[in-house]
C-alpha cells in the first residue's frame, strides 16, 4: 500500500504529464493551422480527452464539496458548448476524461481492501465507483450518439467535410474558425465567464451560507446566463454576420414549417422518417418534404418533391428554385445560383421576400464555395457576411434570439444534475 506521500506523487506526476501532453497537442494543433490544415479529428479527440482527464484531477485533490459543484458546472458547460456546436464526439471524450482520474483512485483504493488494511470504507469506494462509472458511461453514450449522427454510417446531409457536399456546409463556412489559434478565442471568453462565476458567485453563496442544493442551482443558473451571453457576444464578427443574415432567414423558415405542419422540424433520422409517413406528399408540403427527404439521404425523392413545388407567386418561384438547387447540389450537380439570381429580379426590390431571395441566393453562393476543392472553410462565409448588410435592423440581436432559447434551459439542466451529483457523492479522501 502506497503512503499518503507516495500517492501524492503518483497523482502530480500523472497529472504534470497530462498537462505536458495537452500542451503539445495544443501546440500541434496551432502548428496545423499555421500551415492552413484542419486538425486531424484523432488529435480533437485527443485534447479533448486530455483536457477532461486534467479537469478531473479536480475532483481527486478537492476536498470541499462546493468546490466540486464549480468543477462540475464548469465540465457541464464546456460539454454543452461542444455538443450544441456540432462536436458531440469531442464532448464525450471530455466527460469520459474527466471520470479516468476519479475513477483510478477509487480502483487504487479497491485494491488497498485486499490488503486488510483498508483505508476508506468498502461502501464508500463502491459508491465512488459507481458515479465514476455513471459519468463514463455518459460521456461514452455522447460519443456513440454524435458519431451515429456524423460518422460515415449516418447520411452525408448531417456534418460538412472536404470533398463532401451537405445540408451541413452553410453551417460549416458559419462557423469557420478565424485566426490562427488551436482554442477559439470565443471558447476561451466563455470558458473564463464561468469560472469567474464560480470564484465570485460560489464564494459568496459560501459566505452567506446558502444551502449547498441552492448553491448547485444558483451556480447552474448563473452558469448558464453568463456562458450564453459570453458566447453570443463574443463570436467574431464574420461569423456574426454570417450567422446573422442565414439565421434570420431560417428562423422564418422554422416558424413556417411549425404552422404548416404542426410539428417542429425534425432533427434525427428515425424523427425525419416518422415525419414522412405522417405527411404524405401534396403540393403544399412539398418544400418541406425536399428538405426532410435529404436528411435521411432519399436525393432522389427529394428531387421529385423541388420539382413540384408550386410557383402560382414569384416567391414560390423563388423557393422551388433555391430548394431544387440545394437538391442537385447535394447531388453533385450545378446548384442553380444563375437561375436563383434571375427569378429575384421578379420580386419588389423593397420588399422583404426580395431580401428573403437574396439570403438564399448568398447561401447557394456559399455552398458553391464549399465545393470548390477547399480543405477548410476559409472565406466561403463571404457572400452571406455581404448580404448581412442590406438587412439592416431586421436582423439586429439575431444571434442571441436565436441561441438563448436553444442553449440556456439545456445547459442549465445540465450543469444542476452534474453538480448535484457531485455534491451528493462528495470529495474523496485523498
Amino acid at each position: 500500500m502506497l503512503t499518503e506521500v507516495q500517492l501524492s506523487t503518483v497523482v502530480a506526476a500523472f497529472f504534470f504529464a497530462t498537462l505536458a501532453l495537452l500542451v503539445l497537442a495544443l501546440v500541434l494543433a496551432g502548428a496545423l493551422r499555421v500551415a492552413g490544415r484542419s486538425m486531424p479529428r484523432r488529435l480533437g479527440i485527443a485534447i479533448a480527452f486530455l483536457t477532461g482527464i486534467g479537469l478531473g484531477f479536480t475532483f481527486v485533490v478537492f476536498d470541499d464539496p462546493r468546490e466540486l459543484v464549480g468543477v462540475g458546472v464548469l465540465i457541464a458547460a464546456l460539454t454543452f458548448v461542444l455538443w450544441r456546436s456540432g462536436a458531440g464526439g469531442f464532448a464525450g471524450w471530455l466527460v469520459s476524461g474527466a471520470a479516468i482520474p476519479w475513477l483510478a483512485l477509487w480502483s487504487y483504493y479497491l485494491s488497498v481492501q485486499f490488503t486488510g488494511r483498508p483505508v476508506v470504507d468498502l461502501g464508500d469506494v463502491l459508491r465512488g465507483l459507481a458515479a465514476g462509472f455513471i459519468v463514463m458511461f455518459f460521456g461514452t453514450w455522447m460519443t456513440i450518439v454524435a458519431d451515429q449522427r456524423t460518422g460515415a454510417a449516418a447520411p452525408p446531409s448531417w456534418q460538412w467535410k472536404p470533398g463532401v457536399r451537405s445540408i451541413g456546409a452553410v453551417a460549416a463556412a458559419i462557423q469557420a474558425p478565424e485566426g490562427r489559434s488551436p482554442v477559439p478565442g470565443q471558447l476561451v471568453a466563455t470558458v473564463a465567464a464561468l469560472v469567474a462565476v464560480q470564484l465570485i458567485a460560489g464564494t459568496a453563496m459560501q459566505a452567506l451560507g446558502i444551502h449547498p442544493v441552492l448553491q448547485v442551482a444558483g451556480l447552474a443558473v448563473l452558469g448558464a446566463v453568463a456562458a450564453t451571453e459570453t458566447f453570443v457576444r463574443t463570436m467574431p464578427t464574420r461569423n456574426r454576420l454570417a450567422f446573422e443574415a442565414f439565421s434570420w432567414l431560417a428562423e422564418q423558415e422554422i416558424a413556417r414549417f411549425r404552422e404548416q405542419s404542426g410539428t417542429d422540424v425534425p432533427m434525427t433520422v428515425p424523427a425525419a422518417l416518422r415525419w414522412l409517413e405522417d405527411h404524405p406528399d401534396r403540393p403544399a408540403n412539398r418544400w418541406m418534404r425536399a428538405d426532410i427527404l435529404l436528411m435521411v439521404d432519399r436525393t432522389d425523392e427529394a428531387l421529385v418533391a423541388a420539382e413540384g413545388i408550386p410557383t402560382s407567386t414569384p416567391f414560390e418561384a423563388v423557393e422551388r428554385l433555391a430548394t431544387l438547387g440545394l437538391v442537385r447540389w447535394i447531388r453533385g450537380e450545378d446548384g442553380g445560383v444563375d437561375e436563383l439570381l434571375a427569378a429575384r429580379e421578379a420580386l419588389d426590390p423593397d420588399g422583404d421576400d426580395r431580401l428573403r431571395a437574396d439570403v438564399m441566393v448568398a447561401a447557394g453562393e456559399v455552398r458553391r464555395r464549399m465545393a470548390d476543392g477547399r480543405t477548410t472553410p476559409g472565406d466561403a462565409n463571404q457572400p452571406l457576411v455581404d448580404v448581412r448588410a442590406s438587412l439592416g435592423a431586421r436582423a439586429d440581436g439575431q444571434v442571441g434570439r436565436a441561441l438563448r432559447k436553444r442553449l440556456i434551459p439545456g445547459f442549465t439542466a445540465l450543469a444542476f444534475v452534474f453538480g448535484l451529483l457531485l455534491l451528493l457523492i462528495g470529495p474523496t479522501p485523498f
